[in-house]
């Protein structure tokens, strides 16, 4: 039986402990598990708002690759220059906590249902392609706050990939429209106006 969600981030957190993190580390200890979960990760400091100075955009940059390899049915890749680069132990100690609470609410919700969307090989390069989309979103300069959508979205339906969730691949297909509305009303809008909404 696989691991729930606490439990993998609850083993994340045990390589944080006085110095900080390469990306390898995270990767191997990720490299045997559903890509998802590495992208159901990355989108977590959008959604509590924590401050990731010179990895957000990266962080997007991985969620959108991430994409494009479930998309195309490859394995979990990293460049190697990537796998040096640090993380803050701190700051993802509280977020994996963080994680891991929350973790711990969201599985008596969600539990294997609507496997229409995982035995087609399509659903699969769908997916793929709406965190792709979501990726390059966050990956774009932006003020805090506005990326929490595509942030959710990601979250959503890494989520349901993960557990084989139905209910949550549907609800991440309405969030992934209010993505799209939201960013091709943003140059009609104006980011001022947004920004200072969503703050």
């Amino acid at each position: 039986m696989k691991n729930r969600l606490s439990e993998e981030f609850r083993t994340l957190s045990l390589i944080c402990k006085e110095k900080d993190v390469c990306i390898k580390e995270l990767a191997l200890k990720l490299q045997t598990k559903d890509q998802a979960i590495l992208t159901l990760i990355l989108s977590l400091p959008y959604l509590f708002f924590i401050p990731l100075p010179g990895l957000s955009i990266l962080f997007g940059f991985f969620i959108m690759i991430n994409g494009l390899r479930i998309t195309t049915a490859r394995k979990l890749w990293f460049p190697s220059f990537v796998l040096c680069k640090k993380i803050s132990a701190y700051s993802l100690k509280k977020w994996l906590s963080i994680a891991e609470k929350w973790a711990l609410r969201v599985e008596k919700m969600v539990k294997p249902r609507g496997d229409v969307f995982f035995k087609k090989a399509w659903f699969a390069k769908l997916h793929g392609i709406m965190l792709m989309v979501c990726g390059f979103f966050l990956c774009l300069p932006q003020p805090p706050g506005v990326n929490f959508l595509p942030g959710l979205t990601t979250f959503i339906l890494s989520l349901g990939i993960i557990e084989q969730d139905g209910y949550c691949i549907l609800l991440s297909y309405v969030f992934f429209v209010l993505v799209l509305s939201f960013y091709i009303a943003l140059p009609i809008v104006g980011i001022e106006k947004i920004s200072s909404f969503v703050s």
